[in-house]
């Protein structure tokens, strides 16, 4: 099982959040997904996170640590990111880029939230309905700097996946004028 992903129009449930947001309602076409990129392993998705994490203190994107076996007593996040290669200090990094609210790439949830063809210059809380609202125009420039920060390493080739599948689906949603939704 993996991340998928759908190309939304219009609707009233999700301009009603918009409305309540302050930001412009959408007015586009549903898509529905694409066969070939409709989704890519959870895994990818925090691996993109992590990577823009990275690039945003000014480290180097690198590949991943081998997987571990979590510490006695770890929390659900820890047994994850052990089993991930994800070191906890670059969870901190991810942590603060949340906290921060300036990525629209870090703050966007694993399976819940939207990423809009409105002007949303800076990722949105719904304190309501408890995810974030992120724009697919930052969206897009935050993938497009990633591209250029992957160095051609073999062990960052899932990276690199995850950042096109993500990519292709953010434009066809833009050009639509609708939302990307993960499901």
């Amino acid at each position: 099982m993996g991340l998928g992903f759908e190309i939304v129009g219009s609707s009233k449930e999700l301009n009603a959040q918009l409305s309540r947001l302050g930001v412009p309602p959408i007015a586009g076409r549903r898509v529905g997904r694409h066969p070939e990129m409709d989704h890519m392993p959870y895994r990818w998705f925090g691996l993109l996170r992590r990577a823009r994490a990275l690039q945003l203190n000014g480290l180097p994107v690198t590949g991943v640590a081998p997987p571990q076996a979590p510490p006695e007593g770890a929390t659900m996040i820890q047994q994850i990111d052990a089993s991930n290669g994800v070191r906890p200090w670059e969870r901190m990094l991810m942590n603060e880029q949340l906290d921060a609210m300036r990525s629209h790439l870090i703050c966007h949830g694993d399976n819940e939230g939207s990423y809009v063809a409105s002007d949303v210059r800076a990722p949105i809380w719904d304190e309501v309905a408890r995810v974030f609202v992120c724009g697919l125009r930052p969206l897009l420039a935050e993938l497009d700097a990633l591209r250029a920060a992957l160095p051609d390493q073999e062990d960052l080739d899932d990276v690199r996946e995850a950042r096109d599948i993500l990519e292709e689906n953010a434009q066809i949603a833009l050009e639509s004028n609708g939302a990307l939704i993960f499901r």
